[in-house]
């Protein structure tokens, strides 16, 4: 390679040195390559290709000659430093192109060269979240904050990280947080927290109002409802769960003492604000209606305040078919969808005209199948208000809410008036509380005698099922490996096992000694966790190990969980909430549930669909459950028989209209009247 003479290369150096400080790069980049490439480890030359990479973005160019120069030149702290800087900047847009691999090597190359390098930290911590890789996330982010303490990016990205593994850790982040504009970041990460049914939710909503420091923006309202009203889903003792009931209360009254018209007169009018349910409330096995309804009117405090017009029935259409709205966001392939489907055929078929409304973000094929029978289909994803307007602009008579209370949503739009008339259905088997539902449908056979003082709404109520339910198709599923020996399958989520069942199980591990309890892992493992605690000690206090008796199985795809269903002996139904699709998941493959009669409707659904099938003798008393499981285990004969008999009697409960008439009937009179 020949080389310039020394006033050569200075006159090169002093051209391209020249052009970058009038601007002119490209003629800089044409001097100082050719400079390099006479002399490729030329120090002044290596610094300008840097400084000119850097000015273009072109990160690869300035990390290739950045290196080259400290390999030729020595390892200095300030070039360090500055590749360190491009490394990681260079990751951060690695990362965002998904390409997590090249991002984390790059990140992990800033910090060889400059482990004070905060941004690398933090940017490495981001990557490792976003690969799911939560302890590697962890361990970047005490990196970071022990070099910098007072961070809040990284406390509140701590704070998201916790959330699922280390509730008490994951408030205790957002307590370190400052700065409002954090507030509604911080709101998501305690809307998680109760959604899970974690007790520290409450210090988190508690958390968020600190940030807000007292404005009323929206969503921030919520926050004051989350503090007040948060639920623990899944409890250790009974105990805990009056606790909470009492916490309920207390909170309630706080809001209603509160929320006078002055103080929401100071709120910002928005719907979003209300987003809040007490789903969790149901599970506790007691009367809900008083405290519902209490809701309920808090609610409509603050509806009439903000939004009156809304609150005022518009004009349903004069002419036409009667206009018939049905609301949610389940028309999908769940419960409710599968449950409440065939309500649109029943309705088009009797020449209404049905409007559907799904709630995003989520549809799939059901959903398409669905649309597809309704008159029209609107499915939403906005705001609400828009929703509203959209609603009531359609001049409904009747609007079906087939569930109130799984979507938090939906309380604020119950709330209202979107039509003439508006019901609810038992998609979320409890009294919605909302004086502007006006009837609740259900079952008949799932009733107590003493039902409606258990609804604020007027109770309407359908023979069978009350609805048209398909029957689920199970041919092609595979079940995991199971245990050997009399199975029972508990397929309930966690947060319906009442700490009461704890002691039925027991009993029956005790009475049946080669049962095997088939139960099912849920995606909070704090609930796992709990419930195994629970069970251990009722199964400690009969001196049985429940090692070899409890079998936890992964969530599984319809098919596989309904062949689970196939090779168990009996389902045993959870106390004060029965089983209503998992029984009906049960009974399609022939699968004998042993139930009682709770005091409400959502404790009786199993029963009564035994008692449709003339299997009235697996309905027992409570306290006499554990014993007639073990009975039943017993005697095989016996079970064979009752297969037999669900397999005969299984159209009383699938593909049937019994309900069909009484139901078109109730909606009829309801639309007429609007």
């Amino acid at each position: 390679m020949s080389h310039p003479r020394g006033s050569d290369a200075a006159a090169m150096r002093q051209s391209a040195l020249a052009a970058f400080e009038r601007g002119d790069d490209s003629e800089a980049l044409r001097h100082c390559r050719t400079l390099l490439g006479r002399m490729p480890t030329d120090r002044d030359a290596l610094m300008l290709r840097t400084n000119l990479a850097i000015r273009a973005d072109d990160l690869d160019a300035g990390i290739e000659a950045l290196s080259t120069l400290i390999r030729a030149h020595g390892d200095r702290t300030d070039w360090r430093r500055q590749l360190s800087r491009l490394f990681n900047r260079r990751g951060a847009r690695q990362h965002r192109s998904a390409a997590s691999d090249a991002a984390r090597a790059d990140f992990q190359q800033a910090l060889r060269l400059d482990s004070g390098n905060t941004d690398a930290w933090f940017n490495l911590a981001l990557c490792e979240r976003d690969a799911g890789d939560g302890a590697a996330a962890a361990r970047a982010l005490t990196e970071l904050l022990r070099r910098q303490p007072g961070d809040e990016d990284a406390h509140l990205l701590g704070a998201q990280l916790l959330r699922t593994r280390n509730p008490p850790a994951c408030v205790a982040q957002l307590a370190q947080l400052r700065r409002p504009e954090f507030a509604n970041d911080a709101l998501a990460i305690a809307t998680e927290l109760d959604r899970a049914g974690d007790d520290h939710a409450r210090s988190a909503f508690g958390e968020v109002l600190r940030l807000a420091g007292g404005k009323r923006a929206a969503p921030l309202l919520r926050a004051e409802l989350g503090q007040a009203l948060s639920l623990p889903a899944v409890v250790d003792r009974r105990e805990q769960l009056e606790a909470a009931r009492s916490r309920f209360a207390e909170g309630l009254s706080a809001l209603e003492a509160r929320w006078d018209d002055d103080y929401l007169a100071h709120c910002e009018a928005s719907l979003e604000q209300l987003v809040w349910c007490n789903f969790k409330l149901a599970y506790q096995g007691q009367d809900d209606v008083e405290l519902q309804s209490r809701y309920g009117d808090l609610l409509d405090r603050a509806l009439r305040r903000w939004f009156p017009d809304w609150c005022e029935p518009p004009a349903a259409a004069r002419s036409g078919p009667l206009r018939i709205g049905l609301l949610s966001s389940c028309w999908r392939d769940c419960t409710t969808g599968h449950y409440f489907g065939g309500w649109i055929d029943w309705l088009t078929a009797a020449g209404h005209a049905v409007h559907l409304y799904q709630l995003g973000p989520t549809r799939d094929a059901h959903t398409a199948m669905l649309a597809k029978k309704a008159t029209r289909f609107h499915f939403h994803d906005g705001d609400l208000a828009s929703l509203v307007e959209r609603v009531r602009n359609d001049h409904l008579h009747l609007l079906i809410y087939p569930e109130i209370g799984m979507d938090a949503r939906l309380l604020p739009l119950a709330g209202l008036r979107l039509a003439r008339r508006q019901v609810a259905a038992w998609g979320h088997p409890v009294s919605t509380g909302l004086p502007r539902i006006d009837a609740f449908f259900s079952c008949a056979a799932m009733e107590p005698e003493h039902a409606p003082e258990h609804y604020r709404e007027d109770l309407l109520l359908l023979p069978g099922m009350g609805v048209h339910y398909p029957l689920p198709d199970a041919s092609d599923g595979n079940a995991p490996a199971l245990p050997d020996g009399p199975r029972l399958l508990l397929p309930h989520s966690l947060f319906k096992l009442h700490p009461d069942n704890d002691a039925v199980i027991a009993d029956i591990a005790a009475g049946c000694p080669d049962a095997r309890f088939l139960l099912f892992r849920e995606q909070h493992p704090d609930w796992n966790r709990i419930v195994a605690a629970r069970l251990q000690r009722a199964f400690t206090q009969r001196g049985l190990s429940p090692e070899a008796r409890l079998h936890w199985l992964p969530a599984l795809r319809r098919a596989d969980y309904l062949a689970v269903n196939r090779e168990s002996q009996l389902m045993l139904d959870a106390l004060h909430w029965s089983g209503g699709n998992t029984s009906l998941d049960a009974l399609a493959v022939g699968l004998p549930i042993i139930t009682s009669r709770g005091q409400f409707m959502r404790g009786r659904q199993s029963a009564a669909m035994m008692e449709t099938l003339g299997l009235a003798d697996c309905v027992a008393p409570a306290d006499q459950v554990a014993g007639r499981v073990v009975e039943r285990l017993a005697d095989q004969v016996g079970l064979r028989v009752t297969r037999e008999c669900i397999a005969g009697n299984r159209d009383r409960l699938f593909g049937n209209d019994i309900a069909r008439d009484a139901f078109l009937a109730h909606v009829e009179r309801l639309a007429g009247d609007a």
